[in-house]
């Protein structure tokens, strides 16, 4: 799976493999550094298939981090800017989502957390979090322009921008 290339590249490469929607492979690319600076990944599709779903699977990935509490959970423990065209954002989904994925570590691992350290776990990795809400072009345009400062702070270590969704002042 190869992230960086040309549309046309792309193109060629759409009419002779399918594509599918396979986490596991991203994370594998994310793990293994095959994304560089500047790479960028759009996923599209109808409404409703689940794009911003896979968004809020990466952004779990991005904010946990590698080791809890003596324990490999395998996240990357990155700061991650989140821009939210539609208002939508759903901060408990993504709590939702990081109780979910200590479960199943929990029950992979046989560990146990109690809901308490699963609370600080969620907390310390939400504060890695920065979403932004943006109601018409004009604002996704200053916010895109302004994200450098908030970027270049190491002590927020931001690795990605996710923007969900890059069609919501065209689509009406």
């Amino acid at each position: 799976m190869r992230f960086s290339e040309s549309a046309e590249q792309l193109f060629k490469r759409a009419r002779t493999q399918p594509f599918h929607a396979n986490l596991s492979l991203f994370y594998r690319e994310l793990s293994s550094g095959g994304l560089r600076p500047g790479d960028v990944v759009e996923f599209y599709g109808a409404s409703g298939c689940g794009k911003t779903e896979m968004l809020y699977h990466i952004l779990v990935h991005c904010l946990l981090p590698a080791e809890w509490k003596g324990t490999q959970i395998g996240g990357k423990g990155m700061g991650v800017v989140f821009v939210d065209t539609e208002g939508k954002f759903c901060v408990l989904r993504v709590v939702a989502m990081i109780e979910a994925q200590m479960q199943l570590i929990m029950q992979q691992e046989s560990v146990a957390f109690s809901a308490t350290d699963i609370s600080e776990l969620a907390e310390s990795s939400l504060h890695r979090l920065h979403v932004v809400r943006c109601n018409d072009t004009f604002q996704l345009y200053v916010t895109l322009r302004s994200l450098d400062p908030l970027i270049a702070d190491v002590s927020e270590n931001i690795r990605v921008l996710m923007l969900d969704n890059t069609g919501a002042y065209f689509n009406a």
